[in-house]
């Protein structure tokens, strides 16, 4: 099967051996590559839906890897046996969601968990924030651009210690695409700074909002400084 560029990087950030659990699998086409490509031996799929976990299970049947594989139909993580896995996948949702999935999940199973690999598709900062206050250090990070929108992928792990970024506008674009001088990310910039001047022409817009939009404009620019 063809992967997506975002679902190959996921891939990609995935240490050999691990035990994964892909939260929201959809189709299961990440648990499914992980296996045929030897990466890892054995995964688990959760899904919220029974549709989609269905179809999950008649592809990995046809992929020859059902036997490597085991399904939870589950909120979340709330259904996952501790002990089944050291990484956890969860992608293709917004980050309020994502962190309330992480938030609510068994005590038990998240001190198990090594490995974290989050790709949130709306809500970065907020994210970025729970992230932060809650003690998620990140280990890497990735940009895609796919289909005209720009997706962050971050691996990270629970250290438990919370922290906090110099600049504001760490908690929109991560700190470490920056500091690569990443070229995705320089585009990313640059397509946001374009939409942020064709608000400040509106006439109508309040006060606040255009101070606002201002100051992250100063910001952005210093990012692509």
């Amino acid at each position: 099967m063809k992967l997506s560029k975002r679902l190959e990087k996921i891939i990609s950030f995935v240490e050999t051996g691990a035990l994964i659990a892909d939260v929201g699998c959809d189709h299961g086409f990440v648990p499914i590559e992980l296996i045929k490509r030897g990466t890892v031996q054995k995964a688990a799929a959760l899904d919220v839906n029974r549709e989609p976990l269905e179809k999950a299970r008649e592809n990995a049947l046809k992929a020859g890897t059902s036997d490597r594989i085991s399904f939870y139909l589950s909120n979340g993580l709330e259904k996952l046996p501790v002990g089944t896995a050291d990484t956890v996948i969860i992608a293709g949702m917004g980050g309020i969601l994502m962190a309330r999935i992480l938030e609510e999940a068994p005590e038990e199973l998240m001190k198990e968990i090594k490995s974290f690999i989050l790709a949130p598709q709306s809500e970065y900062e907020h994210f970025r924030h729970y992230l932060a206050e809650n003690g998620f250090a990140i280990d890497d990070e990735a940009l895609i651009k796919e289909d005209g929108k720009f997706y962050p992928i971050i691996k990270c792990k629970k250290s438990g210690e919370s922290y906090a970024y110099e600049k504001k506008i760490y908690f929109r674009y991560g700190k470490i695409l920056p500091e690569r001088r990443d070229t995705v990310l320089r585009e990313c910039l640059l397509y946001d700074m374009s939409n942020i001047e064709k608000l400040l022409k509106i006439p109508s817009l309040p006060e606040e909002r255009r101070r606002e939009l201002e100051r992250t404009r100063e910001e952005i620019r210093e990012l692509l400084g």
